[in-house]
Parts: structure tokens; sequence; C-alpha cells
């Protein structure tokens, strides 16, 4: 990892707090919005305890949802007010922790609300561990996004070869430093030639990290996890999956998936770059309605949309995702659906598995 990278995370240390409170001590701050149906969307914008306003988010509402097993909806029927004072009436574990954060422009912001009695890594916790490592060495890259810190650790095992190219093995240890989940780890690879990233982000791929509960140390479990992670039968199961993702078109189903999730992380208001990015796209996969006579796959039923082959592999699919998500990382509002999807993909059966090497066959 390089230095400025690691130096970007400790200049943050100070910027992150949290404090303990009951439900009904804190006081929401929402906006109501009627829709055409007559029902009352309230959008919960601030919470104020003791006398100080911070802003909030989605992830603060669904970790605070989470806490007391409600859903969302239930600010269809009630104003947050109402929520939190009957939650505190009747909840018998009231108490949340929530975790706080400066904004780059001065303000304060609420990231997540979860239970005190859950043990939790905080971001100075965390920079403590990333700095004690045996694997400081062989980080790759460090990245706080939304109430989580994501670092990207290469192994010492020899690379592999896929259709001439280089991967190195890696995994992407996902830390959240407000309580809201578990740290997990996700295989990863580089692939040598473009040194772009690939982090297969499904349950498949993925071990989690238990912490206990609040009073344990949670920096052993993690440590023990960071410097002794070893997954040789995922990785092997991952480079079995990119081996018959080389041997398998995309599906029309496949690709349009990818450029759905495209047009919701991209910022597009960088005109050209998305242009930039959507043309290579299309010069990838071939034009549909060329192929196909057809506007878009929304005229096609899905279980068609699965059997119709484009102009390249689904490993081709995968290779374009890693070019964006590290080399147009500027453009990603959130990197997170680009990964998932990228996990999903490697996680199930292809569209059309193996239909290249059964065309060869064919011909041959």
């Amino acid at each position: 990892m390089s230095n400025s990278n690691f130096s970007q995370l400790q200049a943050r240390q100070d910027d992150f707090d949290f404090f303990t409170a009951d439900i009904g001590d804190i006081t929401p701050g929402w906006e109501d919005k009627k829709r055409s149906d007559g029902i009352v969307d309230r959008k919960m914008k601030t919470i104020s305890y003791q006398n100080k306003e911070y802003q909030v988010g989605e992830r603060f509402i669904l970790s605070l949802c989470s806490k007391f097993g409600i859903g969302t909806s239930i600010f269809s029927l009630f104003d947050p007010a109402e929520v939190f004072d009957r939650v505190q009436k009747v909840h018998p574990r009231g108490r949340v922790r929530v975790v706080t954060e400066k904004t780059a422009i001065g303000t304060e912001r609420c990231l997540a609300a979860t239970s005190p009695a859950k043990s939790f890594v905080d971001f100075d916790t965390l920079i403590g561990i990333l700095g004690r490592s045996s694997r400081i060495g062989k980080i790759r890259s460090a990245r706080y996004i939304e109430g989580s810190v994501s670092t990207v650790h290469v192994m010492d095992e020899a690379p592999w070869e896929i259709s001439g190219d280089l991967f190195y093995q890696a995994f992407t240890l996902d830390t959240p430093i407000d309580g809201y989940g578990l740290p997990s780890i996700y295989l990863s690879l580089i692939r040598e030639s473009n040194e772009t990233l690939l982090t297969a982000e499904s349950k498949t791929f993925r071990s989690e990290v238990q912490l206990g509960k609040a009073g344990d140390r949670p920096e052993i479990p993690l440590t023990r996890a960071l410097d002794t992670f070893n997954n040789e039968e995922g990785f092997q199961a991952l480079r079995q999956r990119l081996e018959s993702a080389r041997e398998s078109y995309a599906s029309l189903h496949e690709c349009d998936s990818l450029m759905k999730v495209f047009r919701r992380v991209i910022n597009q208001t960088d005109t050209q770059s998305t242009q930039d990015v959507f043309g290579a796209f299309h010069d990838l996969t071939g034009d549909v309605s060329k192929k196909y006579g057809i506007a878009t796959e929304d005229s096609l039923s899905s279980k068609k949309a699965r059997l119709l082959p484009m102009d390249c592999s689904t490993l081709d699919l995968v290779f374009f995702s890693m070019i964006v998500t590290t080399h147009r990382r500027h453009m990603i509002q959130q990197p997170r659906p680009l990964t998932q999807w990228m996990g999903q993909l490697l996680d199930n059966e292809y569209d059309l598995e193996g239909s290249i090497t059964e065309e060869l066959n064919e011909q041959i």
C-alpha cells in the first residue's frame, strides 16, 4: 500500500466518534411528501441529541430498523417521533450506539445506530490493526465509503494464467466502522496486464469475522483473520468459474443487467466520459437492434433474453466491469453494486454456460 494511501486514512482518525443514548432521548427531524395515491412518505433528514443536530442518511435508517426489527414502511404510517417514542415505551432494549462522522463541509452526520451490546471495530482500532498487521506491506489499496473501510491485500501465492493473462490472488477486507454488520473478507484477483481488480462479492466467496459481544476485544479476531487468511478451495472455485466464463457467450440478459448497474452507479454529469464507457460497452457486446431487430431487452421476456447470445464472452463482461471499477473509479458514486454484480454472476450458472465450447465442437 502506498504511504499516501494509508496517510489518507490516518488523517481521518479525528473525524469519527460515537455516543450511546436511549432512543426516546433522540429527536428526529423529517420531511413529509404526499404521493398521488394520498400516502405520505416521511424521509428522516436529521436527529438531535443533547442540543446537537446530525444529518442522517439511508444507512442510519436501515440500521435503526434492523436494530428494532421493524420495516422502513412504518414511517408511512407514523412519523419518526411517534416511532421513536413507541419503541422507547415497549422495546426492552431501547438503547442505541450511534457512530458519527465529520463531513468535508464541516457538518456531522450519523452513520449507523446499532446495539451497544455488540462488539464493533471503530476507525481508530482498524487503523491500528492495519498498521500492525504482518500483511501491511502487501496492501494494494484502502478506501473509506459510507461507514465502511475497504482494504485490498495481495497474497503470496503464485499467479494463475487465464486467457493469456496472469492473475494474482488477493482478498478484500470490508470493515464496517459503525457496527452495522460484521467485517467480511471477499476473494479477489488482480489482473496483471492492466492492474484491474476483481472482488467476488457474494456469499460463496465471502468469510465473515465474528467479533463477539461488547467488552470483548474485536481487534484479536480481526487481526488473526487478516494475518492468517487463506482459502485455497475458494480460489480454486473462483478460477473454475472464470475459465467457464471464457467458454460461455454472454447473454442479452447478462449484458443488459450490467448496463443497468452502470446507469445506477456512474455519475453521468461528465457527459464525455459516460459516453466513452457506454460506447465501449456497446462495441464489446454488439448492437442488439441490428443483431435481433429489437430496441431493448425490455421488448423481450427475461426467459427469451437469457437465451440470446451477444458478441462477447461472459469473461469479457467481467473484464470490462473490472476496468470500470478500477480505472474509472472517479466516475463511480458507489462501487458496491458493481462488485455485487460480479460476485453474483460468478456465483451462479451463466445463462449460456459452455456455449462457446459447444459451438466449436459442432464446427469440428
